[in-house]
């Protein structure tokens, strides 16, 4: 018999919603997500994340934001 699988919530130090969360295929123990527009990647066992990307805000003048 299989029991039903519960959603488990997985604690991030990133605030706002971590949308479209992807397991890792290679290794579960990894997932990823994005945060603000940026690419994140987190262990689920040991709570580590790391930020992969870090967009602009797509302002117009660049001493406002720099990466543009």
């Amino acid at each position: 018999m299989v029991s039903p699988m519960k959603p488990l919530e997985i604690k991030t130090q990133c605030s706002g919603p971590r949308m479209d969360p992807k397991i890792c295929p290679a290794d579960p123990a990894f997932f990823s997500f994005i945060n603000n527009s940026d690419l994140w990647v987190a262990n689920i066992e040991t709570g580590e994340e790391r930020r992969l990307t870090f967009c602009h805000q797509g302002l117009s003048n660049v001493l406002d934001d720099p990466k543009s």
